[in-house]
């Protein structure tokens, strides 16, 4: 993905490849996209990851963050999977210095997976 964006966007952006623990920029962005990432990191290291991104946006800036619907941290195909209902989501969150704007459950429309549905939230 990164490989594929450095070459559409050539020399007219910056293309960072980090993990979320390497995040130390401070009011940079106006905007963080999370889509379907967050979902890897374990329960135990969402705080600090969540500060470290929080702390990259400029004020009044948003963040956008999906989980796969469901509830708990497990396994699967040799990868860590953490999945979030309404509620849960919430609880997350609440000791962050955020506002929930936003919060929906969409359809997953990926082939053989209608069974599966996503969280979506933005927060600022």
């Amino acid at each position: 993905m990164v490989a594929a964006a450095r070459a559409r966007l050539e020399s007219r952006a910056t293309v960072h490849h980090r993990t979320f623990d390497a995040v130390a920029w401070h009011a940079a962005f106006d905007g963080i996209w999370c889509c379907a990432s967050l979902l890897h990191v374990p329960q135990a290291a969402f705080p600090d990851v969540a500060a470290r991104l929080l702390a990259a946006l400029r004020p009044g800036g948003a963040w956008y963050l999906s989980f796969k619907h469901g509830e708990g941290e497990h396994g699967r195909w040799g990868r860590l999977f953490v999945d979030h209902t309404e509620v849960t989501l919430r609880a997350a969150l609440s000791p962050l210095p955020v506002q929930l704007l936003d919060l929906w459950v969409s359809a997953n429309r990926r082939p053989r997976r209608a069974d599966e549905a996503w969280l979506n939230a933005v927060v600022r």
